[in-house]
């Protein structure tokens, strides 16, 4: 059961510049013609149709359910929802769904990692010559129109601002989930921070909101800290000032003088997940993988440093059950229990924005950025006055206009579809290891 979306503005992160820190697979290269145009397929009989408005740079958004198809339960059109890369089924059958240990619903696992829908097929074409373009985390968001599976949309408030609450599809709600879900972070505890970009902040304000005691922000970029240490940071630290290792110096500094109670890794770089590690607390810490490291990087550290009680541990999506907690986390924005406003520094006018959104977050100064584009009129019949609409409307481009290598409607039918894709008939999956390289789950 799938979704189908239109974007009228978009939120960056650096997930989607990801595959810049390794030779990038050709499917990056497919991901980045998205950037430039795409119109998804018609839907099958059991898609659901819906109008994006808001949304992270490929992989999640706030969309507004269009139609749907036949075999669809659990939202209709008008309904409002936010996209996650990681699913949630609910199945009774699904151990993972069932269990309150994790939130990695394998149902789709199998075709989202080769960049298809769950019937083996992609949603997007190149008009010049056909080219298959695959999906991306199963979102797919970088796109005036995508294709999701119904599992992977969580329905929201209607009332909700779609251009902040796209923040909860990925970072976000990651970094809150760290420290709530997976650490378990108790109140009184020490903390450090390591990288105080989105993610980074959102584990500080989590942190704060437990009532910590001590929160240690680490960054090599100093204009990072006046925010941090708005959201909560007791003190901020630049490695660069230090002629010893950084895990060292956060030992010393420590209350105790035996490290701190939870230390957080928001960067992906292996070598600073081992410091992480090493600046835990002798006999209780525990230090909690975030980041997301380069394809084939591996952890190391001295084994002593286990043996002498501190705890590795990882986490997706923070823990958060997407379809379950999504919701919740929008409600609590909307009471004010969680502020948002802070992570969006930098907006844009008009889908053509992605690409300074992307030169913004390379720039150092920029947290998420917004493009807003096109609006759907009438895509939830009085949307006029729906108070998280932010863009003027602007006329829709016509088919005719649109560029020698813009994305095309795919065929119909599953088999037309395979067949486009290269097949005869059969299913095409495509480039098969890229979501697990990306993920590294």
């Amino acid at each position: 059961m799938r979704i189908r979306i239109r974007i009228a503005s978009i939120r960056s992160t650096f997930r989607q510049n990801f595959p810049r820190r390794r030779p990038p697979p050709p499917l990056v290269f497919f991901c980045i013609m998205v950037i430039i145009i795409v119109i998804v397929i018609a839907i099958n009989n059991i898609n659901i149709l819906i109008i994006i408005f808001t949304f992270f740079f490929v992989m999640s958004a706030g969309a507004i359910v269009e139609s749907v198809g036949e075999g669809v339960l659990s939202v209709k059109p008008g309904d409002h929802i936010v996209p996650g890369y990681t699913p949630q089924c609910k199945g009774s059958d699904c151990i993972f769904c069932m269990s309150p240990k994790t939130n990695l619903c394998p149902k789709i696992r199998g075709t989202q990692g080769k960049g298809v829908m769950p019937d083996g097929t992609s949603r997007f074409t190149l008009k010049k010559d056909g080219t298959t373009i695959y999906h991306f985390m199963g979102c797919s968001t970088f796109a005036e129109y995508t294709v999701l599976a119904e599992i992977s949309c969580a329905k929201i408030n209607p009332e909700a601002d779609l251009e902040k609450m796209c923040l909860f599809g990925c970072g976000i709600a990651t970094g809150l989930g760290a420290v709530w879900n997976s650490a378990k972070v108790d109140p009184f505890s020490t903390v450090v921070v390591f990288g105080l970009g989105a993610v980074g902040l959102a584990v500080i304000q989590g942190c704060k909101a437990v009532n910590c005691s001590k929160i240690v922000g680490v960054d090599t970029n100093p204009k990072k800290y006046d925010i941090a240490k708005q959201l909560g940071c007791t003190e901020c630290i630049n490695p660069k000032d230090y002629d010893k290792p950084i895990q060292q110096v956060l030992v010393e500094m420590s209350p105790t003088k035996f490290g701190y109670d939870y230390t957080f890794d928001c960067t992906g770089n292996t070598d600073v997940m081992r410091a992480c590690l090493e600046a835990s607390h002798r006999g209780w810490g525990q230090s909690c993988v975030i980041g997301v490291a380069a394809a084939g990087k591996e952890l190391s550290t001295r084994p002593f440093q286990l043996v002498t009680g501190r705890r590795w541990l990882g986490t997706a999506f923070g823990g958060w059950k997407t379809r379950d907690a999504i919701p919740m986390l929008v409600d609590k924005a909307m009471k004010g229990e969680i502020t948002l406003d802070h992570f969006i520094t930098h907006r844009f006018e008009g889908m053509q924005g992605q690409k300074q959104a992307i030169e913004a977050l390379h720039s150092g100064d920029c947290l998420r950025a917004v493009a807003s584009g096109e609006d759907a009129e009438g895509a939830d019949g009085d949307d006029a006055e729906a108070p998280w609409k932010r863009q003027r409307r602007r006329p829709r481009r016509g088919a005719e206009e649109k560029g020698p290598g813009e994305a095309v409607m795919e065929p119909e039918t599953a088999t037309a579809r395979a067949e486009a894709n290269g097949g005869n008939g059969e299913e095409t999956l495509g480039l098969a290891a890229y979501h697990d390289a990306l993920l590294g789950i």
